[in-house]
């Protein structure tokens, strides 16, 4: 049977010391070891195949190695690339980070997971109060109101919203409609919401009407049946996902209206639907997969007893197919 490479195997290889491979791997050389040695040590374990013995590492250093991402659902694609990105980083600290549906609720529960299985959690929505972990441990708040949460790694989402409703009044659109997604305490969508009503409120003679839905699509169906019959009805509709922008292609075209001739729509977190669509459909990207590893990485640094790094996320307009000038205009 083929010995199990070790450490040591890899720190002779490399011709430094074990510890100095314990600080490449663990990500704590910076400042200690030079970028040239770091490289050298990780080429070296790739090439020798080093798995490290997790259990000795967690009786070791009082790890498991393990961090909780927990999300609303994991049947939407954005948190599987809200996890991609946690995952990119936590590799890079040979850590793995495991995914925990909690719902969309804000009752408090008891995570069934044990302090000692994991060494801390990144938790989007609906926001941290509402867990209550077995024990203490270092946690992150992603996209949660930095009024409540200082610590919290958002993306600057006021920012892609102003950008959508320029977009739409500058080319004309004075009559806007909204998906609003409905829930309680959920601060990325109020700010949306917030940062759009304030660019249309200052443009003479524009009107937003909001349409509460969820995310459940027969809700959201008749959430953009009512927009779409309202009078008048409104010649350009913003919805707070792109899946919500798929229910008002569709309910438009069974009124029989062109997309984006009679009605332009604009979604938010530029999901792989919005290119394939057609028309393809004009989004406002959250860049989900960065927000992922920016709270990866201020975990790290925090189970490390370092200040988490200074993160600046935007969102931003991709300008598609699905809006141009009404027709009036």
């Amino acid at each position: 049977m083929k010995a199990r490479i070790t450490s040591r195997d890899v720190a002779q290889a490399a011709g430094v010391s074990q510890s100095t491979v314990s600080l490449v791997l663990t990500g704590k050389w910076p400042g200690r070891v030079s970028a040239e040695t770091a490289d050298r040590i990780r080429r070296i374990t790739a090439e020798m195949d080093y798995q490290p013995d997790l259990a000795a590492r967690s009786l070791r250093l009082e790890r498991t190695g393990t961090v909780l991402l927990i999300v609303p659902a994991i049947t939407n694609v954005f948190f599987a690339n809200l996890h991609v990105g946690a995952t990119q980083v936590a590799n890079q600290y040979d850590t793995s980070v495991l995914v925990y549906p909690m719902g969309t609720d804000r009752h408090e529960r008891l995570l069934p997971i044990p302090q000692q299985a994991i060494d801390g959690m990144l938790v989007y929505g609906p926001g941290p109060e509402s867990i209550r972990p077995q024990g203490v441990m270092p946690l992150v708040p992603l996209d949660c109101d930095p009024r409540l949460y200082p610590d919290a790694v958002n993306v600057d989402i006021a920012v892609g919203s102003r950008e959508a409703a320029r977009h739409l009044l500058d080319l004309g659109h004075h009559r806007i409609g909204y998906l609003h997604v409905e829930r309680r305490g959920a601060w990325m969508f109020t700010t949306r919401l917030r940062s759009l009503r304030a660019v249309v409120r200052h443009r003479p003679g524009a009107t937003l009407r909001v349409a509460g839905t969820t995310f459940d699509p027969v809700d959201a169906h008749r959430a953009a049946l009512e927009l779409l019959r309202s009078d008048p009805p409104p010649t350009a509709v913003v919805c707070e996902d792109d899946n919500l922008a798929v229910v008002v292609f569709s309910v438009a075209r069974s009124l029989g209206l062109d997309i984006p001739n009679d009605l332009s729509v604009i979604g938010y977190n530029n999901l792989p639907i919005s290119d394939v669509l057609h028309p393809t459909l004009t989004t406002v990207n959250i860049p989900v997969t960065e927000l992922g590893a920016a709270g990866a990485q201020a975990l790290h640094d925090r189970l490390a007893a370092r200040e988490p790094r200074p993160v600046s996320l935007r969102s931003s307009l991709v300008v598609r197919q699905s809006t141009a000038p009404p027709r009036q205009a």
